[in-house]
């Protein structure tokens, strides 16, 4: 996770015609009311955080999607049964209104989200993939918040700060999970320091890790200024998020004497190399100093930059993210540096 500075971030998601009745203490159950052909309903997949509620009862009615609310409550882990005091289905203690279909308890999806909102869910919003006929619900803990806007190559940034810095810290691009993320520091490493129960998705679901990617932050970043290594678990493939968000070069100064780390950067939004052919999806970075281009090029996703032999004073320093031949300029960030030697 990182704060990194870009030109264009600056510094550095009906009701139903018919009655719903409840009848006899042993089948507690909704009857189905009649349906005209504009009411029939239209099964639609339902997805928390990319985990499927699987089931054949889950539908589109005139707009309104209707989900399984056994299967969503079981989830997310949440309490849903039915209270002969209230003479109805409860999820959390709440009133919930059912409607069977295909024999089974459904309830709206936005009823249900709006009641888990109130006390165990932090952030919860809602997106349909067409293509996949989907509704996907991101469903992140209590507390947390959104602490970095969208991060090329990787995603936004949310987490509950009374869990910084180690985390843990959850990644979002399009409204959709893609890594949860802990920080820990290197002084950990070098001293055998353990470090227990960090949590993870604390409780709400997730899916299956496909990779992990562990970058070293020698010199910190914004929010966590000691060095440190960020260790991303992804859920989706290491193309699809590197190619996440506009193609952008980050930066953040790291020293103003030539002798150290100049600079940190950061490529998004494309996947970096400096000897591919592929010139729509692979670039590297060219770095200018007072309208000079160096010869040492940016060609890691992230890194660290020294220019030796620079004069002290002020000087231009200019990052352009280029394609591989160098015909396409895909984005840039400039800065001053002090130097000092």
């Amino acid at each position: 996770m990182g704060k990194w500075k870009t030109a264009a971030m600056g510094a550095l998601g009906l009701g139903v015609a018919g009655s719903i009745m409840m009848y006899g203490a042993q089948g507690k159950a909704a009857i189905d009311s009649p349906a005209s052909a504009s009411q029939k309903p239209n099964y639609v997949n339902v997805e928390v955080n990319g985990v499927k509620v699987d089931s054949a009862a889950n539908s589109k009615i005139n707009g309104v999607v209707y989900v399984d609310a056994k299967k969503y409550a079981d989830l997310l882990h949440a309490s849903f049964s039915y209270s002969d005091q209230k003479g109805a289905y409860v999820l959390e203690n709440q009133t919930l209104e059912t409607k069977v279909i295909n024999g089974v308890q459904t309830a709206k999806l936005d009823d249900i989200v709006k009641i888990l909102g109130k006390d165990k869910l932090g952030v919860q919003k809602l997106s349909y993939t067409k293509g996949t006929n989907t509704e996907y619900i991101l469903a992140l803990p209590k507390g947390v918040i959104q602490i970095t806007p969208m991060v090329a190559g990787m995603g936004e940034h949310w987490a509950d700060p009374a869990d910084m810095p180690h985390g843990p810290i959850y990644g979002v691009i399009d409204d959709k999970l893609v890594f949860v993320e802990q920080m820990i520091e290197q002084s950990a490493f070098v001293n055998g320091t353990t470090i227990n129960n960090i949590p993870g998705m604390k409780g709400l679901p997730s899916p299956s890790v496909n990779h992990t990617d562990i970058q070293f932050e020698e010199y910190g970043h914004t929010g966590f200024e000691t060095p440190h290594y960020d260790i991303h678990h992804y859920f989706d493939s290491h193309t699809d998020h590197l190619l996440a968000g506009p193609p952008t070069i980050g930066y953040e100064v790291m020293s103003e004497k030539t002798s150290e780390c100049m600079f940190a950067y950061f490529v998004g939004g494309a996947l970096v190399s400096s000897n591919t052919t592929d010139v729509k999806n692979e670039g590297h970075g060219v770095v200018y100093v007072d309208g000079v281009p160096q010869t040492k090029l940016l060609d890691e996703q992230i890194g660290c930059y020294s220019i030796s032999g620079l004069t002290a004073g002020k000087h231009h320093i200019k990052l352009e993210l280029q394609n591989n031949t160098g015909t396409q300029v895909l984005g840039t960030s400039e800065f001053d540096v002090n130097i000092q030697n």
